[in-house]
């Protein structure tokens, strides 16, 4: 048994395959870690978690649409361990290996005798090795802990299935295994759910779509149904005053009009494809639409088959959880973003791959004889494999943008970025201190987005438009370059009239960085334009 009283009794094997799987994990996590710099958003998670916790905690919602939660554990995390890249984001590193051990745990406790190691085994493998896991592992963002909150949560729900009275009986005073491991259950379902919420508001919609099928079918299933709601019902309530100050904050947000100055739009279904295209796993390398819905109809029928498998063996109940599990909160984050405010972002829904490698672990199942169901697994690894080979994200280059102007921009030289929050990953880098009389500007403020150093400080960056252009008269009469450091241009009107002002008074400009993340639209590109100084 693992540690006494956990679940499920593990073999020998078991512990040697867990073991190997987790050693798996962490090597791929750990290797080349701080080998691409912080893109903006891991920026402002450094930016967010250096403020006091009652700024925090008291004004934030103003203009951060995302919970505190994740920023406050991040803010722990690195007064122990520093504000590296590879220190920040080594909070994800150890969710993504503790995600790992869920998984392995949760396919083990599916099914008994070897049946249950296979599964096990190959999904939690899957989630060690596949490409997206591995990548929102490592990075300083609060999505690895989302996802190792919905996997203790699906660790919960299927014990509750697997055992149906568990809930039915009164655990006052009840100290036998089976009372101790329901405990365990519910410990693990409140924190991990209320884990998933604090990490991003959006969990509240979408695994709470997952957690209502499941208690449907729990309450369903169990003997004395009104007392097995009503424990569920607690359970739901405890989880919400651990989540009451975050309601609070989400109210505030919503009244502040946050996400009116986010880039998030409602999504075309050529963004739903490649969504659906990345969730399978393949990590946008697929990259025309035919080639993406080929991938997701193989992943289709790859999960079917598993769940075939569980139905065969009786698992009919789990099979209709994991389904649930993907297949809902994809459908609410794509209604949501049309009927109420657009929240469809694939990377917020990477926890439903914890369902999905479970049913395509629970595929090998299909066949009874050991050497088809290797085939299987080296196949699936293989594509794991490949994929990562493959890997067409590579991160922003704000670090090596910083260098570059570093070396090349004058004392006399003007440097204008925006939108507002681009200058946090330059700051991060250490701009003003290396780039010696570099005066760094934003935008003209747009009344969406409020500069980072304003927010945080009261300061006040920005310039107006008349500012701005006295600013390059200045460096029209000092002789020093333009530089422009752009990311999402094409979302803001003012740019393009800006830049072909700049170009009247200076010529075109020299593309210096051009920099496009290849996901689909979801991320916009990164530009650094220079305006060469005016001849005399």
């Amino acid at each position: 048994m693992l540690r006494g009283n956990w679940w499920p009794m593990l073999s020998r094997a078991d512990k040697i395959s867990l073991a190997l799987i987790l050693i798996t994990a962490v090597v791929v996590r750990i290797h080349g870690l701080a080998s691409e710099s912080f893109w903006v958003d891991e920026a402002a998670s450094w930016a967010f978690s250096s403020m006091p916790f009652s700024e925090l905690w008291g004004d934030i919602h103003r203009y951060e649409p995302h919970p505190p939660g994740y920023y406050s554990l991040l803010k722990l995390w690195s007064a122990v361990f520093g504000q590296g890249e590879s220190a920040l984001r080594g909070l994800s590193v150890l969710a993504g290996v503790l995600t790992v051990a869920m998984t392995f745990i949760a396919g083990r406790l599916m099914f008994s005798g070897s049946d249950g190691t296979w599964v096990g085994s190959l999904a939690a493998t899957l989630v060690a090795l596949y490409p997206t896991q591995i990548a929102y592992s490592q990075e300083a963002r609060p999505y690895a802990l989302q996802i190792l909150g919905v996997s203790m949560v699906l660790l919960a729900l299927i014990w509750w299935i697997k055992h149906p009275q568990a809930l039915s009986r009164s655990m006052r005073g009840d100290v036998t295994l089976e009372a101790r491991r329901n405990r365990q259950a519910m410990a693990l379902f409140a924190c991990g759910l209320a884990l998933a919420i604090w990490m991003h508001f959006t969990a509240v919609l979408l695994v709470g779509s997952m957690v209502g099928v499941a208690f449907v079918i729990i309450v369903l299933q169990a003997e004395n149904r009104v007392r097995v709601a009503w424990k569920l019902a607690l359970l739901s309530l405890l989880v919400f005053v651990m989540w009451l100050p975050g309601f609070s904050l989400a109210v505030g947000a919503l009244s502040q009009h946050v996400s009116q100055g986010f880039w998030l739009k409602p999504p075309t279904v050529r963004q739903v494809m490649y969504g659906l295209d990345f969730l399978v796993g393949s990590y946008g390398v697929a990259s025309r639409p035919t080639t993406q819905a080929l991938a997701v109809a193989l992943g289709g029928v790859i999960a079917a088959s598993g769940a075939l498998a569980m139905m065969l063996r009786g698992q009919g109940r789990l099979a209709l959880l994991l389904c649930a599990g993907i297949a809902l909160p994809i459908a609410a984050s794509v209604v949501v973003s049309y009927v109420v405010t657009p929240i469809f972002l694939p990377r917020t829904l990477l926890w439903v791959q914890i369902a999905f490698f479970l049913l395509v672990g629970s595929s090998v199942l299909i066949f009874k004889r050991w050497k088809p169901r290797a085939a299987v697994v080296v196949l699936l690894l293989s594509a794991a494999f490949v994929l990562k080979l493959a890997d067409t994200h590579p991160k922003e280059p704000w670090r090596q943008i910083v260098a570059m102007l570093e070396k090349q921009a004058g004392p006399a030289d003007l440097i204008v970025a925006w939108p507002n929050y681009s200058q946090v990953p330059m700051q991060y880098y250490g701009l003003a201190e290396r780039v010696s009389g570099v005066r760094l500007r934003t935008w003209p403020r747009d009344s969406l987005y409020p500069t980072l150093e304003e927010c945080f400080t009261g300061g006040h960056m920005e310039y107006t438009g008349s500012q701005l252009l006295s600013a390059v008269r200045a460096a029209n009469e000092s002789g020093g370059a333009i530089w422009l450091v752009l990311r999402a241009s094409e979302l803001n009107p003012a740019v393009s009239p800006t830049v072909a002002f700049l170009e009247v008074a200076r010529g075109k400009p020299e593309t210096v960085i051009d920099f496009k993340a290849g996901t689909a639209g979801f991320d916009p590109p990164v530009k650094v334009l220079r305006f060469a100084p005016r001849p005399r």
